[in-house]
């Protein structure tokens, strides 16, 4: 069974860029390497206030959230209390609280990434397998939102924002443990209860030759 742990965190220094999933993901590593290897694990990016600039402000209300199986949050608490190098600043990290994942017919992806597929045909397409592949059912709606990159090592990674509809129980459930596309320890694919308009969308209702 899947959790996230949400971790506060306390700004010491100049504002963090907006597109920083893969710096939290290698300040993380550099205290807890043995994430490297983990490849069940997601790292959401950290929200903020826009100051303009492609850059933010931390509020009160940030958090570094990470989704995880429940036996294995003692492998992240050494997070806590520790100071995280992000480019030029640092950021302080809190105490954990640990919650669980809740249902919702609609679910958002900030970001999904997959391999090959850079274009909205296709990427509909790709997703529409993967949802076939988890057994999900046929009446689930997908509607694509913004194009968006990742920034890694300087190259930036193509994917969208994703909305899922007329979701049940289990299945709402099932796309948050187990996400869409790649790079999860990179924010990509995790989803979270959200709001859409499916109005415009078609249901997903034949999978055959997808």
């Amino acid at each position: 069974m899947k959790i996230d742990v949400h971790f506060g965190v306390f700004p010491r220094g100049t504002p963090l860029p907006v597109d920083n999933s893969y710096m939290v993901y290698s300040a993380i590593s550099r205290v807890i390497p043995a994430i490297h290897e983990d490849e069940d694990i997601g790292i959401f990016p950290i929200a903020g206030i826009q100051t303009g600039d492609r850059k933010m402000i931390l509020t009160p209300e940030s958090r570094l959230t990470i989704r995880l199986d429940a036996e294995r949050i003692p492998m992240i608490l050494p997070l806590a209390g520790k100071s995280l190098g992000l480019g030029q600043t640092f950021m302080q990290i809190g105490v954990p609280t640990v919650h669980a994942l809740s249902p919702s017919e609609t679910l958002r992806s900030r970001l999904v990434t997959i391999k090959g597929f850079m274009e909205e045909d296709g990427f509909i397409t790709a997703v529409q397998r993967q949802l076939e592949l988890n057994h999900l059912s046929p009446d689930v709606i997908v509607k694509p939102g913004k194009r968006r990159t990742l920034c890694i090592h300087d190259k930036n990674v193509v994917g969208f924002e994703l909305y899922l509809g007329n979701l049940n129980e289990n299945d709402s459930i099932r796309i948050q443990e187990t996400g869409i596309g790649g790079r999860r320890k990179m924010g990509c694919g995790l989803f979270l209860p959200s709001i859409c308009d499916f109005s415009e969308c078609s249901i997903v209702s034949d999978r055959e030759g997808v």
